[in-house]
């Protein structure tokens, strides 16, 4: 019998330690910490990726904000490429630049400087609920979501977005001249 409350008391505390880290999760994944502009250079400046001095002198972005099809804004910026510069057809290029989960665009400069040494404009944002872009309730649906706000960036560059089931073909119509 008291093998049986032992049973008992280790399936009920597992019972609770799944609900304790059911809740922290779905918190995290809900409520991200969400990290403060003023913070992400200097994280960076100390991974390595690039110096203080480099950026405020050569990274220059012309910010700005689009309406999302739901209703809420998002925070973007704009690298353009140095005067004079590019491709042998004489059309411009745009890379658009995303973050990872929970950081902003301002952590995207060290792949966008990558694009812009290339000769691409580029344009970089925060996803919904992070840097200074809108809130928005958490939905997961990431595919048409990420779509719909490529094609209001598609909109605003002049570029026509168009839905591809290859990865590796360009999701643009046609490019920025």
């Amino acid at each position: 019998m008291l093998a049986l409350w032992i049973v008992l008391y280790v399936l009920a505390a597992l019972c609770v330690a799944s609900i304790v880290i059911s809740w922290k999760i779905s918190g995290m994944l809900l409520h991200p910490k969400i990290w403060d502009y003023s913070t992400v250079v200097d994280e960076e400046e100390k991974r390595g990726s690039f110096t203080r001095a480099w950026f405020e002198s050569e990274c220059h972005l012309e910010e700005f904000s689009l309406r999302s099809n739901y209703g809420y804004d998002l925070h973007c910026a704009l690298w353009p490429r140095a005067e004079g510069v590019s491709f042998a057809d004489g059309r411009r290029r745009v890379a658009v630049i995303v973050h990872g989960y929970t950081y902003c665009l301002l952590g995207s400069v060290k792949y966008a400087r990558i694009f812009h040494d290339l000769g691409f404009d580029c344009v970089l944002y925060d996803h919904r609920n992070h840097g200074l872009s809108g809130k928005a309730p958490p939905q997961w649906d990431v595919t048409n979501r990420a779509i719909f706000r490529l094609s209001a960036l598609g909109r605003w560059t002049g570029l026509e977005a168009t839905r591809s089931s290859a990865p590796t073909a360009n999701p643009w119509a046609r490019q920025r001249s």
